[in-house]
C-alpha cells in the first residue's frame, strides 16, 4: 500500500499565487459632486489648483449619510483637483483601485510565506508518510 505525502499541510486553499485585484467601478457623479461641493479638506496647490476631499469625520455626519447612502465610504477614496481660475475640474483621483491591488498583493505574499514556511519545515523535517 502506497503512502500519501502531504508537503503543504498548512496552506489555505483560498490563497492564490495568481490573485488579481477586484475590478473597481469609477466613482459616481453623485460622489464627485458631493466631494466638490461639501468636501471639508481643501489644500491649495500650485498654479491655482485646489485639492478637495472628505475627512472621515465629515463622512460620518448625517448630512453625508442622507446624501450618499451606501456610497459615503466610497467618497473617502475620492479627491477632486479643482482649478479656481477656470472654475472646472482638472482631475478626479481615486485610490480604491490601489487599495484593491494592495489586497491582492497581501494575499499573494501570504501564499508565498505559507509556502516558504512549509518548504523550510520539509527541509528540516522530512514529510512523514500517511497511511491510507
Amino acid at each position: 500500500m502506497a503512502a500519501a505525502i502531504h508537503p503543504f499541510r498548512n496552506t489555505h486553499p483560498a490563497l492564490s499565487l495568481w490573485a488579481q485585484p477586484e475590478p473597481v467601478a469609477p466613482p459616481s457623479a453623485e460622489v464627485v459632486a458631493a466631494v466638490l461641493t461639501l468636501g471639508d479638506v481643501r489644500v491649495d496647490c500650485e498654479d491655482g489648483y485646489t485639492s478637495i476631499r472628505f475627512s472621515p469625520e465629515r463622512v460620518d455626519t448625517s448630512e453625508i449619510a442622507l446624501l450618499l447612502g451606501r456610497d459615503r465610504e466610497r467618497a473617502l477614496d475620492v479627491t477632486v483637483i479643482w482649478d479656481e481660475a477656470e472654475a472646472e475640474i482638472v482631475r478626479v483621483l481615486d485610490v480604491a483601485p490601489l487599495r484593491a491591488g494592495h489586497a491582492a498583493a497581501r494575499q499573494h505574499n501570504a501564499y508565498s510565506r505559507a509556502r516558504q514556511r512549509d518548504m523550510t519545515r520539509t527541509e528540516t523535517h522530512p514529510p512523514q508518510a500517511v497511511a491510507a
